[in-house]
């Protein structure tokens, strides 16, 4: 039904978070990714984005569980949960913030480059699952 609309909105929003990442910041999103190579930071009691990290994690067992049970509604929940996961994400953890002062925005200060690079591996996640699927991603809608 609306969960094939659901993941293409997704995908799309994901798309345009990293696009607008980098036109506020000047920095392309794989500049990001190689500077906090072996320093990213997750925090558990930062309950959303150990969620999306736990989704993450579960890739593996997820593919593997689909093929041995030859069960594809497995990989399809999965996808399901990751694009729910960025939903209850995205409200709560701001990745880009407004500069005092000006009409501009730049990163979370905080954690924005950790969040940037959580992000886009949960987009390149849903863009290796989707043609298993049988489903083409929109980088817009």
């Amino acid at each position: 039904g609306d969960t094939g609309v659901y993941i293409l909105y997704t995908y799309a929003r994901l798309c345009s978070l990293e696009s607008k990442v980098e036109q506020y910041t000047g920095r392309k999103v794989s500049d990001i990714l190689e500077s906090k190579k072996n320093k990213l930071v997750i925090d558990r009691s930062r309950p959303r984005e150990w969620e999306m990290v736990s989704l993450l994690l579960r890739y593996a067992d997820t593919i593997e569980k689909t093929s041995d049970t030859l069960s594809p509604h497995i990989l399809c929940s999965y996808v399901y949960e990751l694009c729910v996961g960025v939903s209850k994400f995205l409200p709560v953890h701001r990745i880009l913030v407004s500069v005092e002062g000006q009409e501009t925005k730049s990163l979370n200060p905080d954690h924005g480059e950790d969040w940037v690079c959580l992000l886009h591996a949960v987009r390149l996640t849903l863009k290796e699952l989707a043609p298993l699927l049988g489903m083409g991603l929109l980088e817009r809608i």
